[in-house]
């Protein structure tokens, strides 16, 4: 049921953070949030870069 609801508010969310200053302890949010809803590193760090670009965290900041 919950994959099901990312997948259809994920995109919302995203748009709504990409338009926020974002500082690094709400990217910690993020990452942390996603990592107990048993999404991948790397899955995550994809779509962290999809959203803000350059500005994204590096895949090693999402792994630690």
């Amino acid at each position: 049921m919950f994959i099901l609801w990312l997948a259809i508010l994920w995109p919302a969310l995203l748009y709504l953070l990409k338009m926020s200053d974002i500082s690094k302890c709400e990217y910690h949010a993020i990452i942390k949030f996603l990592t107990v809803e048993k999404q991948l590193a790397n899955n995550i760090h994809k779509c962290l870069v999809r959203v803000y670009g350059e500005s994204a965290p590096s895949y090693t900041y999402v792994v630690i």
